[in-house]
């Protein structure tokens, strides 16, 4: 812990430049980048969330960091305003409070409602474990309209108004649906919506069918984000947004267009192969073409900001460095400016997050947990 204290101290570890770099865009602001690295306080601790953070959310104020240790079924908290950890609160796996098995989904409700999702079922408990609401994927009955023969709901969604409603996407595999879902969980009723900017994605899925052995196929990430009353969706292949305005039930597409970067990706590689070698070859390809993250709110500064990247394949053909983008939009959803950022070349990690007019990304530093901050100051 005496390694972990002295790092702590160095909150500027290094910066992108001397005045740090100035960002571009379309005639709208003058901002400037600047980056900084950060220890969290494990209090002695193991701490999971060191070696990554998959299975993680924000509290709402953004204060606090949860993350879920799947080996251990322990939900770690970290306080981001102080870099330490707070607490550590122990679920059961099984047993008639247990959470099961399998899991691969975490979400953060409220203080003491968290999510927890398997590719068949969702569960939201208390601290003690105690079930307050179950759902499943496959097999759920809704009142009203249901959903047709072969479709699934997808496992990974997002609340909106706490836990009275989520959006997902429908699957028909190994079809490729234009759909997603709204589901209202106090009524359990689903509204199906059709996006139809998503039928250009079906080129960027990878199926791999092996005979008497199935098929199974990579999509595209897909990324819903609350919006006031509506739905921002976005994608990784595509420089645009969808809206999805819940009241009008109408559905938006907006492009942008980057100074910096391909504004999309191109169907270079085969969609259907016969091996996982030849899977991950193709997904290579199209992996080292241009990756757009997800829109990520800064509530201070009231606007959106979104990462990213360009990876780099070393000569033995794997991934090692990237070339990293950032891009400003306004509370509008229109785009203000855009800086490629030359001292962070690193594919950024999906867990990333923004809070205090800062981007945060996790650094694992010899297994202890650390952020860089790419922080954007308005000149």
């Amino acid at each position: 812990m005496r390694k972990l204290t002295f790092i702590f101290g160095l909150l500027v570890l290094w910066s992108c430049g001397k005045d740090g770099e100035k960002g571009t865009g379309n005639g709208s602001i003058d901002f400037t980048v600047k980056i900084d690295t950060m220890m969290v306080d494990s209090k002695g601790e193991i701490l999971m969330a060191g070696s990554n953070l998959y299975m993680s959310d924000l509290s709402k104020d953004k204060r606090y960091l949860y993350k879920f240790d799947e080996k251990q079924y322990l939900l770690e908290m970290i306080d981001l305003e102080n870099l330490e950890l707070v607490r550590k609160i122990q679920f059961e796996k099984d047993g008639p409070n247990g959470l099961g098995t399998f899991l691969n989904f975490f979400t953060y409700i409220s203080e003491d409602e968290y999510a927890f999702s398997s590719f068949m079922n969702s569960l939201i408990v208390n601290e003690k474990g105690e079930r307050i609401w179950e759902f499943n994927f496959r097999n759920q009955k809704f009142e009203g309209e249901q959903l047709k023969e072969g479709e699934d709901l997808s496992p990974g969604y997002t609340f909106t108004k706490g836990k009275d409603e989520f959006y997902t996407r429908i699957s028909n595999h190994p079809e490729h649906s234009n759909f997603i879902a709204k589901v209202n969980t106090t009524d359990n009723t689903v509204k199906r919506i059709e996006i139809p900017q998503f039928e250009k994605l079906k080129d960027f899925q990878i199926h791999m069918e092996m005979e008497g052995r199935g098929m199974m196929t990579l999509h595209p990430s897909i990324d819903f984000h609350p919006w006031n009353e509506d739905l921002i969706i976005s994608n990784s292949i595509f420089n645009e947004v969808i809206i999805y305005k819940s009241k009008e039930d109408t559905v938006i597409g907006r492009n942008f267009e980057s100074q910096l970067t391909p504004n999309g990706k191109t169907a270079n590689f085969k969609t259907l192969v016969s091996s996982q070698e030849e899977m991950g070859a193709e997904y290579g390809k199209m992996n080292s073409q241009i990756e757009f993250g997800p829109f990520l709110f800064d509530e201070p500064n009231n606007r959106y900001y979104r990462l990213s990247h360009i990876s780099k394949m070393n000569p033995d053909g794997e991934f090692e460095n990237a070339d990293v983008f950032l891009t400003i939009f306004d509370n509008d959803l229109q785009m203000i400016g855009e800086t490629k950022i030359n001292d962070y070349i690193k594919s950024p990690s999906s867990s990333h997050f923004a809070k205090g007019g800062a981007i945060w990304l996790h650094e694992n530093v010899e297994d202890e947990l650390g952020f860089i901050r790419i922080k954007i100051l308005e000149n």
